[in-house]
């Protein structure tokens, strides 16, 4: 929804932006200057720019360029050490997957975390725990846990996982739920027209109830504007996941990110970057009343679901595995039937509709293998996916070549409805950006000085700079470059050196998968936990015991808790 749009792919996830304005408005409270740390790739130079440009905007100051490490980093040593040198308030930290662990760990041997806070969105309920175990006590953002939204549907959601699965709803639960709310009310509009022109234009503008509240799809670059968190850290080992305390619900707006050549769609948004203060808080129209239609078609309307089921990502897999059919069984209000281990079918009016489902493994090859098949095998209307942005973009040109509507969930890189946009591409997910001014808004009520941490490709990316943005508008600073270490990275020391070496006050932490828990072990044993600030939203029931173990006590944003709407 940036610079690679396309008509046909919208987004129910947030993106790098959402991140950065959530996170930054906070952040830059608690603090004055900051560096940043990201991976080396799509995600992480997004996310980057969004932290600058939002923390920024909030009155921080970045007092160094932005750190990019491989998101396959292992040893963070040279990159922590970058960050302890920047003399930063805190250190931001846009990452994905299973670096983040010895990023953390390497920013406790080397100081960082007592040298300067950490700016990191909370994770998922699993690697929470394991990244987050230094951070009780603390304040962050995070895109959604169960216990933070306060509605019928979200109480629907966690009942009925609960009743289903004897877990709760985790991170990215309610982008796939969103994602089949999204889809069953656009074919409502379309009364069962599954064709892209069709749900096209049931979908831009589209505004409906989910789990975080109202999702409104941006007709302009199909962002998916949405409700995020700010919480506080109470413990890392709830049987229940309940590990926050609810602070605020934040609602980012975020620039239009489109290319050069399409800006002409963005019409009043800012574009590029957040211009003012005033526009950090989104506000949509009021929805104009249409009547009713019933769903009617012919055919069965055919969705291919592509997620994370035994890959690197698959802790999140398992959210959208289970909570895209329960959307839609509470969309048509009629339970589905699974009829193979890859397939449901559910009725949505008088219009049968099937779902396959495809693991790709949070791989862009493998995702390019089960999308064409969905598209050439199956011959799916409708694509629905997938957790890795890396993946996602594959998808996303996939749809656009196909001419097959895409809804981006839980992916959160800007650029599917930023720079990468087209008519296709709509998501229900928060991007990067939401994220960041979710937590920046109150990270900077704490901390003065930022550095950041984040994965090496788009999820990475976008998050820095939607961090960076937000917490500068907030008025934090950056005071060393962003930093960016690969995904599958476990030696997280020079990375955690770079971050005590900056000086800043906190450190931001954007990631995504494993990698958290040995980023947070070597935070805490090179001293980054006692020296700096962590922000970072708090992540999925099942990893925050282990992320978030030393954070009790502690406020961050959340994207989703089931505990909260």
């Amino acid at each position: 929804t940036g610079v690679t749009f396309n008509e046909y792919t919208f987004r129910t996830s947030r993106n790098n932006y959402q991140d950065a304005v959530n996170l930054c408005e906070y952040l830059t409270t608690q603090y004055d200057t900051f560096v940043q740390i990201a991976p080396d790739y799509a995600f992480g130079y997004g996310g980057a720019t969004a932290f600058r440009d939002a923390c920024t905007l909030f009155g921080g100051e970045f007092v160094v360029d932005d750190i990019f490490a491989p998101l396959d980093t292992t040893e963070f040593t040279p990159y922590m050490e970058q960050i302890l040198d920047s003399g930063a308030d805190a250190w931001l930290v846009t990452w994905a997957g299973g670096g983040f662990i010895p990023m953390i760990n390497t920013a406790s041997e080397l100081g960082v975390l007592d040298a300067m806070e950490l700016g990191a969105s909370f994770v998922d309920n699993v690697a929470l725990p394991a990244f987050f175990a230094n951070a009780i006590g603390s304040t962050s953002g995070i895109l959604y846990h169960y216990t933070l939204p306060d509605n019928e549907i979200n109480d629907w959601l966690v009942a009925e996982v609960n009743a289903r699965f004897d877990t709760y709803p985790d991170l990215f639960d309610a982008d796939a739920m969103n994602a089949a709310l999204l889809l069953t009310e656009a074919l409502k509009k379309t009364g069962g027209d599954a064709s892209a022109d069709a749900l096209i234009g049931a979908m831009e503008g589209a505004q409906f109830e989910g789990p975080k509240g109202t999702i409104y799809i941006r007709p302009e670059d199909h962002v998916a504007i949405q409700d995020m968190y700010i919480a506080k850290l109470l413990n890392v080992d709830d049987p229940e996941f309940k590990y926050f305390e609810y602070v605020k619900t934040t609602r980012p707006n975020v620039p239009c990110l489109l290319p050069e050549g399409m800006q002409d769609r963005c019409g009043d948004l800012p574009i590029g970057a957040l211009g003012d203060l005033s526009q950090v808080t989104a506000v949509e129209p009021e929805p104009e009343p249409e009547p009713a239609m019933t769903a009617t078609c012919d055919e069965p309307i055919k969705i291919g679901l592509v997620t994370d089921a035994t890959g690197a990502l698959a802790i999140y897999g398992a959210h959208i595995l289970r909570s895209f059919p329960l959307g839609l069984e509470y969309a048509s209000g009629a339970a589905g039937e699974q009829v193979a281990d890859d397939q449901w079918n559910f009725m949505v009016d008088n219009c049968p509709v099937e779902v396959y489902i495809k693991d790709d493994q949070s791989t862009p090859e493998n995702t390019a293998t089960v999308g064409r098949e969905l598209i050439e095998v199956n011959d799916v209307d409708i694509l629905v996916g997938t957790v890795s942005s890396g993946a996602t973009a594959t998808l996303q040109e996939l749809a656009r070549e196909n001419e097959v509507v895409l809804v981006v969930a839980p992916a959160a890189a800007n650029d599917m409805t930023g720079v990468n946009f087209n008519e296709y591409t709509f998501r229900t997910s928060r991007n990067n950006y939401q994220d960041a001014v979710n937590l920046c808004a109150y990270l900077v009520t704490q901390y003065d000085t930022f550095v950041q941490i984040a994965p090496d490709y788009a999820f990475g990316y976008g998050g820095a700079a939607a961090f960076r943005d937000a917490c500068t508008l907030y008025g934090g600073e950056f005071v060393a470059d962003d930093i960016f270490a690969p995904l599958d990275t476990t030696e997280f020391t020079p990375y955690m050196e770079q971050i005590l070496d900056s000086g800043a006050d906190a450190w931001l932490v954007t990631w995504a998968g494993g990698g958290f828990i040995p980023m947070i072990n070597t935070a805490n044993e090179l001293g980054v936990l006692d020296e700096l600030g962590m922000g970072a939203s708090f992540v999925d029931n099942i990893a925050l015991p282990a992320f978030f173990a030393s954070a009790i006590g502690s406020t961050s944003g959340i994207l989703y808790h089931y505990t909260l709407p």
